[in-house]
């Protein structure tokens, strides 16, 4: 446990346990996105939502909005990885007012190749792809603020629709793009009700589980 900081244990209540289920998951803090699709497999059917869903909007760094019911994996907090202080710490989306990335870098990577079949002299191919790397400040109901770095997706439900976007560490392109073709999940506003608030109040931070906020 001394490895990382999470909420501790919830306070009882059926309005608790509708918005606030953690089962911890662990990711390293390295992840990067392979090119190509990610395959997205949905439980709640297109037009339903979880009950821990938030309302709220997620804004993307091309400018596109997406309204609706907002959720990430069931049962699974953020597991933000705080490099400063080697240490992670796992928030619910029930904690979380808003989320904001910051773009560390982007940039164009060559793709190089070997000149000839046993050889030890690598060339350049003429052709790259683009990467960039990403951290997010997870804004709490509270006001407190938390950054660092982060893999987990975020589902948005709205009329029938859903979208499925990622909030990434490091993001790759494909061969022969260029670094507009990297689009990313700039910010996130989730709605804050009295029922929210409520069962922020109800947080702890008592043991076996270490103070989080």
């Amino acid at each position: 446990m001394a490895g990382f900081m999470a909420p501790a244990a919830w306070a009882s209540g059926g309005l608790l346990k509708n918005l606030l289920n953690n089962a911890p998951t662990i990711k390293g803090p390295g992840a990067v996105q392979p090119p190509g699709k990610m395959p997205v497999r949905n439980p709640f059917g297109v037009t339903a939502y979880p009950r821990q869903a938030r309302v709220g909007v997620v804004t993307l760094s091309n400018g596109k909005k997406f309204a609706g019911h907002v959720w990430t994996t069931t049962h699974t907090p953020f597991r933000i990885w705080r490099a400063g202080i080697k240490q992670y710490r796992d928030i619910a989306l029930v904690q979380i007012k808003s989320i904001r990335a910051k773009l560390r870098y982007k940039k164009m990577v060559r793709q190089w190749r070997w000149l000839q079949e046993g050889s030890d002299r690598k060339v350049y191919s003429g052709k790259g792809y683009p990467l960039m790397s990403l951290q997010y400040t997870f804004t709490l109901v509270g006001g407190k603020t938390v950054t660092g770095t982060v893999v987990a997706p975020l589902y948005v439900a709205k009329k029938g629709r859903r979208h499925l976007f990622v909030l990434w560490k490091h993001k790759r392109g494909k061969l022969g793009q260029g670094l507009s073709a990297l689009v990313f999940v700039r910010n996130v506003k989730l709605k804050v009700t009295p029922a929210v608030i409520a069962v922020n109040k109800k947080l702890t931070t008592h043991l076996p589980l270490l103070p989080g906020l």
